[in-house]
């Protein structure tokens, strides 16, 4: 109705109290709408992204963790959805701004956030980033377990951190007792022929749990600027 009949909308808004409560809620919620925010998140599931990240490194083994991202990415086209979520609200805004003209004084446009919460989100993305990397970085490993690499890369690419560090204590035992049939061996092996991966522990699963911590609290912020909490 706002659409089509702007006027009628702006007269039925004027005549109820409740109306006009709903449409102030409306443009504060406008007021906190970021849609450059949003397709930020969508640049940085973007393949693109990741390939020029790629061209961009004369380190082959960084352009290699790119380039497996992106693949990914390209599989699940993530960046297509959130683009599009952003074309509708991008175009549903335009037009509650078209009808909030004529409800002066509380119609609103862009006017920019404050410094703090693009900070945290640039910090989140940050460690996002950071967290696809280290998935990127996973070692190929045997086809017995139930997960490939491209699984647990889409863990990393859902932001579920923390279940893909569990994951890799399963693949990459930190120790590893030697199979019982070893047991009749006379000849001692080397003392860490079953030692485990304690490297993959440490230098991966380790800072996944750090970065699901530190996304989550960083998100428990960002809600606490809009007021989304209690």
């Amino acid at each position: 109705m706002a659409a089509r009949e702007p006027e009628r909308f702006i007269s039925h808004v004027s005549a109820s109290p409740r109306f006009t409560a709903l449409v102030r809620m409306a443009n504060a919620a406008r007021r906190l709408t970021s849609i450059s925010v949003l397709r930020t998140y969508a640049d940085f599931y973007s393949p693109s992204f990741w390939t020029i990240r790629a061209a961009r490194t004369d380190d082959d083994s960084v352009a290699e963790r790119a380039l497996r991202i992106a693949g990914r990415l390209e599989a699940r086209e993530l960046d297509v959805a959130i683009e599009r979520l952003a074309n509708l609200l991008s175009a549903d805004r335009r037009q509650f701004d078209s009808v909030s003209r004529g409800l002066l004084p509380f119609a609103t446009g862009d006017s920019g956030f404050e410094r703090d919460l693009y900070i945290l989100h640039a910090a989140r993305l940050i460690w996002i980033v950071e967290g696809f990397t280290l998935a990127a970085s996973i070692p190929a490993f045997s086809g017995r377990h139930d997960m490939t690499r491209d699984d647990l890369i889409d863990l990393a690419l859902d932001l579920r951190f923390a279940d893909l560090a569990e994951a890799l204590t399963e693949i990459f035992p930190v120790t590893s007792e030697a199979p019982a049939a070893f047991d009749a061996l006379t000849e001692a092996g080397p003392a860490d022929a079953h030692a485990g991966y304690p490297h993959i522990a440490r230098e991966i699963a380790a800072p996944l749990r750090a970065l699901d911590a530190a996304i989550k609290e960083v998100t428990v912020s960002v809600a606490h600027f809009y007021g989304a909490f209690g």
